[in-house]
């Protein structure tokens, strides 16, 4: 394997998980994982295999990479027990909080299970960036790269335009309902995928501590949310926020 090659494909066209058709989109920063080489591998040469789209089945997707160890991620959808995924976790909240104003912990797994990030799916889940890193901190492509010059800082910069317009035009294109983005880091960015200068967003204050902002728009709204994993964000804030958002979106 050519990595460098391989890597820069991935970079260019690869995009996240789920139904581009479907009216729910979320967009994040990137993903985690991604924490050995071999894994990276294992990455590239699936999503080669399943025809290199845009976006793959989840559930497919991760059933077949495999780590170091040669260990899939099947846990993470396993029947009726998948692992806890706590960024997954929060967006299922949100997702049937909207659509059903209610959830469970039943229907949380079962919605990970058999329903998140399917090519069928009701939900798509894109990322800004697509290399997956263990956190914000770690970016080990430049060791595995040998290239000193293949920093996050650098990759960040050279590619942030090109996903940009990139996921614009699958938005043009696809027109879906309701955008959730998450993560106040790249608010910035998220604004200039939308389109949005931030002085038409519209500020809800949902719990005592946690607000969101919303651009109500046609054919596609924008919202803009604290990461799942960041403090405070708790099934109050799901519930009123999913149905605040029935309620105008």
């Amino acid at each position: 394997m050519e990595l460098r090659k391989e890597l820069d494909s991935f970079i260019k066209d690869f995009y996240g998980y789920g139904n581009l058709k479907s009216d729910i989109w979320f967009i994040g920063m990137e993903e985690g994982g991604g924490a050995t080489l071999e894994e990276i591998k294992s990455r590239l040469e699936v999503w080669k295999a399943m025809g290199a789209g845009k976006v793959v089945d989840a559930y497919d997707f991760h059933h077949r990479i495999t780590d170091d160890k040669g260990k899939n991620f099947d846990f993470l959808f396993r029947d009726g027990n998948p692992a806890v995924q706590r960024t997954w976790q929060g967006l299922i909240k949100l997702l049937l909080s909207y659509k059903a104003e209610t959830y469970s912990a039943e229907k949380i797994k079962e919605k990970q299970s058999k329903g998140w990030g399917r090519l069928k799916s009701d939900n798509c889940m894109l990322e800004l960036f697509p290399l997956p890193s263990p956190n914000a901190n770690d970016f080990n492509y430049t060791e595995w790269l040998g290239d000193e010059n293949f920093t996050r800082k650098n990759y960040k910069k050279e590619n942030e335009n090109r996903r940009i317009q990139g996921l614009q035009e699958l938005i043009k294109v696809n027109q879906p309902k309701m955008v959730v983005f998450y993560g106040k880091a790249y608010g910035d960015k998220y604004k200039a995928i939308a389109g949005l200068d931030g002085s038409d967003l519209l500020e809800l204050k949902i719990t005592s501590e946690k607000t969101a902002k919303v651009f109500v728009g046609s054919p596609t709204s924008y919202v803009f949310i604290p990461h799942p994993t960041a403090h405070g964000m708790s099934d109050e804030y799901y519930q009123q926020l999913g149905r605040a958002l029935k309620e105008k979106v």
